[in-house]
């Protein structure tokens, strides 16, 4: 067990004995994208050491909690209402682009999410919400990759569909 390990362990107790209620929270990493696979390893690398002094172990735990916080995190996810990531992907679960270039597999991210430079740097500037030159309406990635007029014969080329859920289906992201 590294330093680290024990130090931590250390204060779980020590935090654990005067009375405090430790609450182990799952966050989801940043899976499925190629260049982060390090850290996920490290992360599960940890999942594995050993903890002195506990009646229980705590990996004992880990495949309960996650299929419990999975469950509790598709439940939110369900309740939120006119969510436009939701309509994209309204699964939860693991999923992954390792078949693309990092610097491709985020451009795909983004654009599946909907958020690009091109259209949410205003949130950082302070500007207002850029509108389309051409249709005077809000400047989306939906209104982008299916509304933009001038756009309709690429459309037409490359793709047919009608919602981004449509044109992400069999995209992983």
């Amino acid at each position: 067990m590294s330093v680290r390990n024990c130090i931590c362990t250390e204060i779980h107790h020590k935090l654990v004995n005067a009375g405090n209620t430790i609450t182990l929270v799952w966050i989801p990493g940043h899976t499925g994208i190629r260049g982060n696979e390090r850290a996920d390893e490290a992360a599960k690398a940890a999942l594995s050491s050993t903890v002195s002094a506990m009646k229980c172990p705590a990996s004992d735990f880990i495949l309960e909690l996650t299929k419990h916080y999975c469950e509790v995190w598709q439940s939110e996810w369900d309740g939120c209402s006119g969510n436009k990531l939701h309509s994209v992907k309204p699964h939860l679960g693991y999923c992954s682009i390792t078949h693309l270039p990092r610097r491709d597999a985020v451009i795909l991210r983004r654009l599946c999410i909907g958020h690009t430079r091109v259209t949410h740097k205003y949130l950082i500037s302070g500007d207002s919400q850029p509108l389309c030159d051409k249709c005077k309406c809000s400047l989306t990635v939906k209104h982008i990759l299916l509304e933009l007029c001038s756009l309709k014969h690429v459309r037409e080329n490359y793709f047919t569909c009608s919602s981004l859920k449509e044109l992400f289906e069999n995209v992983e992201c």
